[in-house]
């Protein structure tokens, strides 16, 4: 449904994608809005959490650019879509969690939809964590950013949901939907597939270029750290410098 066609910002075929996007959060119980800046839509959900400090959000774009983008990141709005259905089909989690469907950000103005986020919408004043998730295509995912100076207590929460996938470091250094967020000193974790996609922003980017363990990888691991953080003390995220490695068995 997501990647089925093009679906730049602003187009017919966006809004056929927005429509669906919301019905099936609706369809899981969560608190859906739509927020319209900038000529873009995006596309917001929560799950109220049991005892909350804040909220952990969860941030994916779904606009394609010069064809389908299954990969880039229809991927990744469908591995997220799967995460609210396992929050919101679990225990109710101490945290809040927010899915953050975020419009534009392969505009030229990149990031629009998330930076209209950070600026305008009222649920930002909650958020103290946030999960970005771009790519799934045919390699393995990796995190590109463990949020910048202070990051020890993302790095342990990383470690301690590490779910054997295989992972690394080394692809980091590109620019990130995140990266509003982390202008706005919001803690931030960044999962992308590391493979060079030759496909990337043409017609090519089709469903059948998308490796399913790639896709199952970034869906696993976005779920198992985004329970770790809904259940940690969000009150404070500042902790001394840690670097995440993994070891091959």
């Amino acid at each position: 449904m997501i990647a089925k066609e093009s679906h730049p910002a602003g187009s017919p075929a966006q809004q056929v994608v927005t429509d669906y996007l919301v019905a099936e959060l609706i369809s899981l119980g969560l608190e859906v809005n739509v927020q319209q800046a900038a000529g873009v839509q995006n596309v917001v959900a929560r799950l109220k959490g049991a005892d909350p400090d804040g909220a952990v959000l969860f941030l994916t774009h779904y606009d394609s650019r010069n064809g389908p983008g299954a990969a880039d990141n229809s991927a990744g709005a469908a591995a997220l879509m799967e995460i609210m259905r396992a929050f919101s089909a679990g225990p109710v989690p101490r945290n809040d969690v927010i899915a953050l469907f975020d419009d534009g950000e392969e505009l030229p103005d990149a990031f629009t939809g998330s930076k209209a986020f950070v600026r305008a919408h009222p649920w930002m004043e909650s958020v103290r964590v946030v999960v970005g998730m771009d790519t799934a295509a045919r390699g393995f995912i990796s995190v590109v950013d463990t949020g910048g100076p202070g990051n020890g207590w993302l790095v342990k929460a990383l470690a301690r949901s590490y779910n054997g996938g295989i992972w690394a470091g080394f692809s980091g250094g590109g620019g990130y939907d995140t990266e509003p967020f982390k202008k706005a000193r919001v803690r931030v974790l960044e999962l992308e597939d590391n493979y060079p996609q030759s496909e990337q922003h043409t017609p090519l980017d089709v469903i059948d270029r998308v490796r399913p363990g790639t896709l199952q990888q970034l869906g696993e691991q976005g779920l198992a750290v985004g329970r770790e953080l809904a259940g940690s003390d969000l009150r404070v995220t500042r902790a001394p410098d840690r670097t995440f490695m993994f070891f091959m068995k």
